[in-house]
């Protein structure tokens, strides 16, 4: 059975949360995603996510972002090619790594969601 589950409302598979690493004009940036949803369950995963070193209070109220990393990447650069797009990426994959690490072991140790169907 799932950890954590799916109880969301923002994603095809109704996941409450998931990693995401999104590629915007000028950056790309890893982060972890807390959807829509379920309450109870939003409110457990924000607060053993938030706990995490380095981990901030989400500016938003609707998608809980508390983990992210970052670096600047012209995205829309023509020249820019899939291989040195993979290389930025590349870069930063050990910090996304240990992140991703660090709150699966949170979510398996902590998240213990008592509702029903």
């Amino acid at each position: 059975s799932d950890v954590i589950p799916k109880k969301g409302n923002g994603w095809k598979g109704k996941e409450a949360f998931l990693f995401e690493i999104d590629f915007w004009p000028k950056s790309i940036t890893f982060k972890t995603v807390i959807s829509p949803g379920n309450e109870e369950v939003r409110s457990k995963l924000s607060e053993i996510i938030g706990k995490i070193k380095g981990a901030k209070q989400p500016l938003g109220t609707v998608w809980l972002v508390h983990l992210t990393e970052k670096c600047k990447y012209d995205v829309t650069n023509p020249h820019n090619t899939p291989e040195q797009t993979e290389k930025k990426v590349l870069a930063i994959w050990p910090k996304i790594s240990e992140i991703v690490h660090i709150v699966e072991n949170e979510i398996i140790k902590n998240f213990n969601y008592i509702g029903n169907g």
